[in-house]
């Protein structure tokens, strides 16, 4: 009897060991499926095994996969369904820890792809939470400061670094491959805050962990990580030779592959080197690609930077009219940014005056029942009123001095470059005249469509508006950058795409000649130069998305 049941329960045991032994190999495939079209049938089929033996920490992880994936798609209406399925199955078993690292997912999502305030006030709110878990508590400080690093609060992100710094001193908390990462983000934000000898010491500090916990194969993006921050800290201390040897290392270790993400990084470094060493055409040609890279990936701190140092370049150059274009619009757009913000504070403080309101009204309502002792309560809820509303103020007032001093230290900055402005602003006034004359031609063309007279002339038209034929010319580069008869074609060609597209009656030569043109030849050349197209082409696309065109 007594080997039965030591044969049961073995046999208990040996079911338990296989089920997770299965629940582990499905995990690892959700895993590896998080950025593939498969991660939902690998989560969902996780679920069903977690679900067939009633292991809440399984199910838990499958909710949790499926979430990760979501974020991964972008699917944002099932990210936070998922994100509390995985919560409600965690807070089931003793990994409290699990929970903890949903919330975090869900804020660093928040952070890349939503409100940046937003994922900064739940990581403040978790920060609250934390019951005497200093690994978590450290986890927090570390998101909290990679919020602000990304927001451009830089003083804030260091704070927020030097207090995980801290925990992890007094607690002694072992992070050990974790080391490289947290120096080589410290290395980061004191490059940006210009404290390049500490930052360089950060550097060091990386470097010894990488050889400690890092093998040669499995150390190469630390290693590009490493030097980034060291050539940005050489330049900043104008230590060009050891600048140019990081970066020929990282030229190295890149080997000219533009499919790795860190390509453009080194590229933009590269500008900054060139910048400083006067060699502008080649500081140019690197920062280039690496703005069109940084748009295309939505990634806009570093399309700001990136901009800023193409003003800087050319200015250098002496190209201040290009200097002043791209000054104004990347102003335009940081202030887009800052407007949307701006509402965002708006929209809270007017959720908080409305709670008081509400919370005041129904106050008020039900001491309308009380004795004349009431009187004195509404008295002191109506202080307590005004010396809400008075806090609200002073923060909103903050805010706006915070504002105002960011911006006057901006227009600080941009006094630096005032002398170099003024160029711009004499050209200005040379191409208004001419903006103006340009207006009239543009204007002329559209009304008359004299541009179909096969023999149209500069004289012709120059004598129509007015004004002669050297001033025509220069009116005409200075609006459309085109000499007077590509300016011509151009309306001839917009006037035959619309023929070809919305009269198919008519011949393509028909065309042609209604557009103005006396050769055949000379029309498809012009034709397929701008559109990458022949008519022939260009009609039969135009007659699969327009069906409806007249016969």
């Amino acid at each position: 009897m007594c080997y039965t049941f030591f044969c049961c329960d073995h046999k208990k045991v040996q079911t338990r060991e296989s089920n997770n032994i299965t629940l582990d190999s499905l995990q690892n495939v959700c895993r590896n499926s998080l950025f593939t079209s498969k991660g939902f049938e690998e989560s969902y089929l996780l679920k069903k095994e977690a679900e067939s033996h009633d292991n809440d920490l399984y199910i838990g992880f499958a909710y949790k996969y499926m979430m990760l994936t979501a974020m991964n798609t972008l699917q944002e209406d099932s990210i936070y369904i998922f994100a509390e399925k995985a919560k409600y199955h965690f807070g089931k078993t003793d990994e409290e820890d699990q929970s903890f690292n949903v919330d975090i997912a869900l804020i660093e999502w928040e952070m890349q792809y939503k409100s940046k305030q937003t994922a900064l006030d739940k990581a403040t709110e978790l920060l609250e939470k934390i019951d005497d878990n200093k690994l978590n508590e450290l986890y927090t400080y570390e998101l909290i400061s990679n919020i602000y690093n990304i927001m451009g609060r830089m003083e804030e992100a260091e704070s927020a670094f030097n207090k995980m710094m801290q925990i992890k001193c007094e607690y002694d908390i072992q992070l050990k491959g974790q080391l490289p990462y947290i120096f080589l983000r410290g290395a980061q934000m004191t490059t940006d805050l210009q404290k390049y000898e500490q930052s360089l010491a950060y550097c060091d500090s990386a470097q010894t962990y990488i050889k400690e916990y890092y093998n040669s194969d499995t150390n190469q993006a630390l290693l590009i990580l490493l030097n980034l921050n060291k050539a940005n800290n050489f330049i900043g201390l104008e230590r060009l030779d050891e600048a140019k040897a990081a970066l020929d290392s990282l030229d190295v270790i890149i080997e000219g592959d533009k499919s790795n993400g860190y390509y453009y990084y080194i590229e933009g470094i590269w500008a900054k080197y060139y910048y400083i060493t006067k060699n502008y055409q080649k500081a140019l040609d690197r920062i280039e690609p690496t703005i069109t890279y940084f748009r295309e990936t939505s990634n806009i701190p570093n399309y700001v930077k990136s901009q800023d140092q193409k003003i800087l370049i050319l200015t250098g150059i002496q190209n201040f009219k290009d200097a002043y274009e791209l000054k104004a619009k990347i102003s335009t757009y940081s202030d887009s940014l800052a407007i949307v913000d701006a509402h965002q504070q708006l929209n809270e403080l007017q959720t908080i005056y409305q709670t008081d309101r509400l919370r005041s009204k129904a106050e008020q309502d039900a001491l309308k029942l009380k004795n004349t002792h009431n009187i004195i309560i509404s008295l002191v809820i109506t202080c307590l009123l005004l010396l809400i509303t008075a806090i609200i103020v002073i923060r909103y007032s903050a805010i706006l001095k915070r504002k105002n001093k960011k911006l006057f230290l901006q227009y600080k900055e941009q006094d630096k470059q005032k002398e170099g402005l003024k160029n711009i602003i004499i050209y200005n006034e040379k191409e208004r005249s001419h903006l103006a004359l340009f207006d009239k031609i543009e204007l002329y063309l559209n009304e008359s469509q004299a541009y179909l007279d096969p023999s149209i002339s500069r004289e012709f038209v120059a004598a129509q508006i007015g004004t002669n034929r050297q001033y025509l010319t220069e009116a005409i580069q200075a609006g459309k950058n085109m000499t007077f008869m590509e300016y011509i074609n151009d309306f001839r060609l917009n006037y035959s795409c619309h023929l070809l597209s919305q009269k198919t009656d008519l011949s393509i030569e028909d065309i042609y000649i209604n557009a103005g043109y006396n050769n055949k030849t000379t029309f498809y050349r012009l034709f397929k130069q701008k559109y990458d197209l022949t008519p022939k082409e260009f009609r039969k696309i135009a007659l699969n998305y327009n069906p409806s065109s007249p016969k």
